[in-house]
């Protein structure tokens, strides 16, 4: 069986929106289609409550960037 972890990110995709469920400085907490990440802040900081999008998936973080 080869869908160990490396799949945990399939139902996301950039550009995607959430919300941030905990301040990112610059790690944090981020919900995705009602499910909950760990992410990471593009930019600096990036408080609790913040829309925000995905900019880019690696392996093993989401970057994020606050949006309208």
């Amino acid at each position: 069986n080869d869908k160990v972890e490396k799949n945990r990110y399939d139902n996301l995709k950039i550009g995607d929106k959430g919300i941030s469920t905990s301040s990112l400085k610059p790690y944090g907490k981020g919900v995705f289609n009602n499910k909950s990440y760990e992410i990471k802040s593009s930019e600096n900081f990036i408080d609790e409550g913040k829309k925000i999008k995905i900019i880019n998936i690696l392996q093993d973080k989401i970057l994020v960037k606050t949006t309208k």
